[in-house]
């Protein structure tokens, strides 16, 4: 009885998703895109509004399609389906607002995060959201913060838009590989053949980012001060693929690890694109 009244109780408040890199990853890029932007409006505080009701209806929204879109005929599935509308009239009024203040390119912007929103959707649908692809994907969504806090604030586009969503998507995905390096390290009974292989996959994709930051300079979209912004990352992969440390390390210490690097790298960038 007891399970059962909490079961009916649990989404009577509003569902925040508790994945703290997820809010990290959303809400590092909005700083470093407004703050290389200079400037504050209504504008960037209706896109920060529209952007966090977004991000909170993904919550609700995976849980209902995870149990197949369940009538709402008890409680807890009727306060699960009542916020999700409630978030998307949240998003849907402040996207409006953007549209009203002459931020019509918001609308492609808007197109593409529910494109993803979509796909992460169907990754959970499928149960396939733990994936590395999939994990990249959302990641990459949640990633547009950056460019859409940059246009929100400046009203112009261009390869400052591109370069800022490009530096923190390929930033927030190399956490990908390195926590599953980090996780595998700190198993009672290790697998040798397992751990090369996510240090392979944790090398290439640092050797992918470094060509595309390295791509993003060249063609003068971004400045070269940004590559010191990515210093700590190789630092801290470098020393997992090295095994230092890493079977001391606990969950809270690798999430501690993340958002202190993810801090580091936000002011870096900031500073690279405004000195």
């Amino acid at each position: 009885m007891q399970d059962k009244r909490r079961d009916d109780t649990m989404f009577t408040r509003p569902p925040i998703p508790r994945e703290h890199g997820s809010w990290a990853m959303l809400l590092m890029p909005y700083v470093v895109g407004l703050s290389v932007a200079g400037s504050w409006g209504w504008q960037a505080a209706f896109f920060l509004v529209s952007t966090l009701a977004l991000f909170l209806a993904r919550y609700p929204l995976s849980l209902v399609a995870r149990r197949g879109f369940p009538r709402p005929r008890d409680r807890a599935t009727r306060g699960l389906y009542g916020w999700l509308v409630a978030y998307t009239v949240v998003a849907l009024i402040s996207g409006v607002a953007l549209l009203l203040l002459d931020r019509w390119l918001m609308v492609l912007l808007g197109v593409l995060s529910v494109l993803l929103l979509l796909a992460n959707l169907y990754f959970s649908r499928h149960k396939l959201d733990r994936a590395v692809w999939a994990e990249l994907v959302v990641i990459a969504g949640l990633s547009l913060t950056a460019p859409g806090a940059y246009y929100a604030a400046t009203g112009e586009l261009g390869q400052t838009v591109l370069a800022l969503w490009m530096l923190t998507s390929l930033y927030s995905g190399s956490s990908v590989f390195y926590v599953r390096l980090r996780l595998h390290d700190r198993r009672a009974q290790p697998q040798p053949e397992q751990r090369r292989r996510t240090q392979c996959a944790l090398l290439l994709y640092l050797g992918m980012l470094l060509t595309g930051v390295a791509a993003l300079i060249a063609v003068g979209a971004a400045p070269l001060l940004v590559l010191p912004a990515f210093v700590p990352l190789l630092y801290k992969a470098l020393r997992a693929i090295g095994g230092q440390r890493a079977a001391q390390m606990t969950l809270r210490q690798v999430g501690f690890t993340e958002l202190g690097h993810a801090v580091a790298f936000a002011v870096l960038v900031i500073l690279a694109f405004r000195l």
